[in-house]
């Protein structure tokens, strides 16, 4: 009786083990910036962003991950902070009066 009984593919192996390195190691240097904790508080969002994504990525498809899937896994968080880093400047310029955000242009 040789049942496979791993939980997930051995897909997600790579892309998790990456995505870990990478969203921490940014995370902590993000956190020994000096600019009132902007940058952090971006990262720290992107983290949690891409965390919760993957855990519906690999609850959804735990044995049969997509390229899509692994892709977005291994590359995510710099795709999150470039999109919550354009969100900020785009609300910035369409709505400077109501502009309540995080960067400070």
């Amino acid at each position: 009786m040789s049942e496979n009984k791993q939980m997930i593919s051995r897909d997600y192996k790579s892309p998790i083990r990456d995505a870990l390195v990478v969203s921490i190691s940014l995370l902590i240097f993000s956190g020994l910036l000096l600019d009132m904790g902007i940058t952090s508080w971006l990262f720290s969002r992107a983290f949690v962003v891409l965390w919760a994504t993957t855990a519906v990525i690999v609850i959804r498809r735990p044995k049969t991950p997509t390229k899509i899937d692994v892709f977005f896994i291994r590359w995510g968080f710099l795709l999150i902070v470039a999109a919550l880093i354009g969100f900020e400047v785009l609300w910035g310029v369409v709505l400077p009066g109501r502009y309540i955000g995080i960067m400070p242009f």
